[in-house]
């Protein structure tokens, strides 16, 4: 495997029964800020949360960014 090559390629997605057991601890929270940067890592990590959080009972969603400006 080259550097260029990501080293989770040989691993699954993770799906919604895996993303569920990930955030359990996070079902008691009222709500849940969430930082993103607009990348993919962070734009997955939303797309996963929001798909948990329209369950009954579950927290409610925000996103937050910061234009920092550095790029």
């Amino acid at each position: 495997m080259s550097a260029a090559e990501p080293a989770f390629r040989d691993h699954p997605p993770v799906g919604a029964r895996e993303a569920a057991d990930l955030f359990s601890d996070l079902a008691a929270e009222r709500s849940l800020l969430v930082a993103v940067s607009g990348g993919p890592d962070s734009v997955a990590l939303l797309a996963l949360l929001a798909d948990w959080s329209r369950e009954p009972g579950r927290p409610i969603l925000a996103a937050a960014t910061v234009d920092h400006g550095l790029r």
